[in-house]
């Protein structure tokens, strides 16, 4: 993951205001001098870290809703840079070498794993804006989410000839994987906010 890189890529977005480019551009740069960390690495080759955190700025920029009408609209930036564990697979290659550090991976430990896996506390960045925008950057390939980290079901299947009312109305299924599974509604998660409000005071 290169941070340099992320930064572009956010910047470059067409949806920001002038203003929201600014604010964007003033965190990233900070978290960039005051939490990225250079790893320890075997000679001939760099990898940077960024520190655990969490940060938020609100910005107020103009909307202009008619030729003599505007008002100001509040929006709050956030950056948080998380921690999480990861566990892949070594390739097939280096199998037989796998005591050789010149070889495997330098980011991994395989203390506890099985044959052929490793271990790496990974990183998730994600840049929020209002309710507006999400920009992430992991360690999970696309080809990984379909069907595994993300799996979108219409609950209870659409029926055009019966209106999407009372308990037919559609619901987001979110779960933990594990024995916890919210329904939310449809009408209640239009914005980036009424989802998150769903889990606030829940450890999800």
């Amino acid at each position: 993951m290169n941070f340099g890189a992320y930064m572009e890529c956010v910047l470059r977005c067409p949806y920001l205001e002038d203003e929201e480019r600014d604010t964007i551009n003033s965190i990233l740069k900070s978290a960039r001098e005051k939490s990225e960390r250079s790893l320890r690495m075997p000679p001939g080759m760099k990898g940077n870290y960024v520190e655990p955190e969490y940060f938020e700025e609100a910005i107020q920029t103009t909307v202009y809703e008619g030729p003599r009408s505007k008002r100001l609209k509040t929006q709050v930036v956030r950056w948080l840079s998380v921690p999480y564990f990861f566990l892949g697979t070594t390739d097939s290659s280096s199998d037989k070498d796998v005591d050789d550090m010149d070889t495997k991976p330098h980011f991994f430990a395989t203390g506890y794993t099985a044959e052929g896996e490793f271990f790496q506390v990974a990183q998730l960045w994600c840049l929020i804006l209002g309710d507006c925008l999400v920009v992430s950057c992991a360690r999970r390939a696309m080809s990984d989410l379909p069907g595994r980290l993300i799996d979108i079901v219409t609950l209870p299947p659409a029926d055009p000839t019966h209106p999407l009312t009372g308990e037919r109305a559609p619901v987001i299924e979110v779960s933990d994987g594990g024995i916890k599974v919210w329904l939310l509604p449809l009408e209640k998660c239009e914005t980036w906010a009424g989802i998150r409000c769903k889990f606030c005071g829940s450890r999800v």
